[in-house]
Parts: structure tokens; C-alpha cells; sequence
């Protein structure tokens, strides 16, 4: 019931129902703080829900949630994929609100959490780091971090094209 919820979500929120789709996570959400789903489906859920919150943009429930999944995650340390994908929202947080030094660390922090188990995570926690480095105005810093989100299969844009267009370079 919670994946169905989740996918039925996502579905509504891409098809531009935002407020409905929000409903849903919130309801598969709810099934997850009741206990009702195992380990593995409530981090999914977390994340789903944290991924829905980014794409539209609304960052109090974004933080509020991510929040909520490390709380979750000091309860479940043994599902690495997690905490360490809880560390990059953490990270993405922190940029956000301006606590560019405590986002680079959670960022360092989720590569290597998740270094072997999780390689999206890692390449998004790169993508973190070079985001951070470019608005801290470290160039080489920053392009050698968007080049290792990119091995890892990450598109690293818009942040390298800004960062080239800053410092007028090319790509």
C-alpha cells in the first residue's frame, strides 16, 4: 500500500496535480510512522518523499523531512544506503541555508558512507561539493568535484556551466 501510495504520488505530482500528490506521499508517510512497512520500504519512502519535496521546490518540507530520516536512520544504522543518503540531504540543506562548511563535511561524509554501497548517492554528494566550492569562488575545487559526480553517472549541471560562466571559461 505505501509503494503504491508513493508511485501514485509521484505519478499525480508529474502529471501537475501537486497538492494531491503531496496528499499521497503524506498518507504512505503515515504508514511509515505507524511501522506498517519494513526497513527497506520506509527509506524509500523517506526519500521519495524528500526527492517530491526538492523537485517542486518547497524547502521547509524538504527540511522537515530530511529531519525525519536521520532521526529515522539513528534507529536503523545498519541500513547504510540510507544514513548515507540522508547525509546528502543533510548536506543539501545546509548549502541551502548558507552552512556551506557543515554541508561540505556532510557531503565528504556521505562518500564515504556510501562509497561501494550507494554510488548515486556518492556522485550527488560530489555534485554537493562542487556546489559549495563554486559558490565559495574555489574553482579547481569545484571542477574536480563535479568531475567525480560525473564518473558516477551524474550529470553535473547546472553547477559546472555556472561555475563556467562566473569564471569565463568553457566547459
Amino acid at each position: 500500500v505505501a509503494v503504491g501510495l508513493m508511485s501514485q504520488g509521484r505519478m499525480t505530482m508529474y502529471a501537475g496535480g501537486v497538492p494531491e500528490a503531496l496528499g499521497l506521499l503524506d498518507e504512505s508517510m503515515a504508514l511509515v510512522a505507524a511501522g506498517e512497512v519494513s526497513p527497506i520500504i520506509g527509506g524509500v519512502a523517506y526519500c521519495t518523499m524528500i526527492d517530491a519535496c526538492q523537485e517542486i521546490d518547497d524547502f521547509r518540507r524538504m527540511t522537515d523531512w530530511t529531519r525525519m530520516l536521520s532521526q529515522w536512520c539513528e534507529q536503523q544504522p545498519d541500513l547504510v544506503p540510507y544514513t548515507g543518503q540522508a547525509a546528502v540531504h543533510r548536506a543539501q540543506i545546509m548549502r541551502l541555508h548558507g552552512a556551506w562548511s557543515d554541508a561540505l563535511e556532510q557531503a565528504r561524509r556521505a562518500c564515504v558512507r556510501c562509497h561501494g554501497v550507494n554510488e548515486r548517492a556518492v556522485a550527488i554528494a560530489f555534485y554537493q561539493q562542487g556546489e559549495v566550492h563554486r559558490l565559495r569562488g574555489q574553482v579547481d575545487a569545484a571542477e574536480q568535484a563535479y568531475r567525480d559526480a560525473s564518473q558516477r553517472g551524474l550529470e553535473p549541471q547546472p553547477g559546472l556551466a555556472l561555475l563556467c560562466l562566473t569564471h569565463g571559461r568553457g566547459p
